[in-house]
């Protein structure tokens, strides 16, 4: 599955961005066409990236009927939910076609579990999203302060930050434990657990997901990516991820390794999208990295 869409207020909206996101959907969806599956894939990307054509999709799949596992691709702008509570973001979504059609974390754990009653069948998510793959929380409702992560105080005028901001942080989802008691964070709405490994590239976990996202802002697809050299574009990371995951076979951790190879001539350890790199978002520096979480094993076919 291919899905994502942006915010279209023209104060962020950025058309050479939207097409570089299509583009990227549509060649996802052909290296998933070109190897045949038994249940072929769907690329939803903008007109059909909607509240109730997720569900839709969610619920279908939720039966097992069509497939027993599903590996989604998302890219597009996160959602804040407009309510800092639970702190320190509120509610993880991503924006809809048309605005308003958004997406919350709770109506996708409602659909991928059946409302907590089953295991979910999205095994592979890489959701290229800012926030949307995250630790921020210590408990329901709880976390630590971490500048450049849970917030930045550090405006984009000034110089490159030289400090490494460690993150105390150890959950990525939760049920609040306050009415009306909803589900909180993308890795766990998606794969409906919250005991994945945090580190499922370097220490795999042995469950059946496999969830890559981005830890505070992520980059545009026509972003250059951090200190690579030559300069590669996070469009040429994602594409190529996934066209030899296919070609090759190669799960979630080999994969990362070859395309960081492609892109930086090392392992994806070796690379700052797996330490860290300071990043301009929303008018002030910060610090992110794409973490793996639960099983680096997996594959994303």
């Amino acid at each position: 599955m291919q899905y994502g869409s942006l915010n279209t207020d023209p104060q962020f909206y950025n058309p050479d961005e939207r097409d570089a996101e299509s583009y990227v959907c549509a060649t996802i969806y052909n290296y998933y066409d070109w190897w045949g599956w038994d249940a072929p894939p769907v690329n939803c990307y903008w007109d059909y990236t909607d509240a109730s054509t997720i569900s839709y999709l969610l619920d279908l799949q939720s039966t097992g009927t069509y497939a027993d596992w599903v590996a989604n691709w998302w890219v597009g702008d996160f959602h804040p939910s407009g309510s800092p509570d639970p702190g320190p973001y509120g509610h993880m979504w991503f924006y809809g076609i048309p605005n308003g059609e958004d997406i919350s974390d709770n109506s996708v754990y409602t659909q991928t579990t059946n409302g907590g009653t089953q295991s979910s069948y999205e095994t592979f998510n890489f959701i290229w999203t800012c926030s949307n793959g995250g630790r921020y929380w210590t408990g329901p409702g709880e976390w630590n302060t971490v500048n450049g992560i849970t917030h930045s105080n550090i405006p984009e005028a000034s110089p490159t930050p030289t400090f490494t901001p460690v993150n105390t942080n150890t959950m990525y989802g939760f049920i609040d434990d306050e009415s009306p008691y909803l589900e909180v964070g993308m890795p766990f709405a998606w794969t409906g657990r919250t005991d994945l490994r945090q580190d499922g590239y370097s220490n795999p976990d042995n469950t059946n997901y496999c969830y890559i996202g981005f830890e505070a802002p992520s980059l545009f697809m026509l972003n250059d990516l951090p200190e690579s050299s030559p300069t590669k574009q996070a469009w040429q990371f994602a594409t190529d991820f996934y066209y030899e995951s296919l070609l090759y076979g190669y799960n979630a951790r080999e994969r990362l390794d070859a395309t960081s190879q492609y892109c930086y001539d090392c392992d994806f350890d070796s690379t700052p999208l797996y330490s860290g790199y300071w990043f301009r978002a929303f008018g002030y520096w910060w610090f992110s990295r794409i973490r793996a979480l639960g099983n680096g094993n997996m594959y994303p076919a």
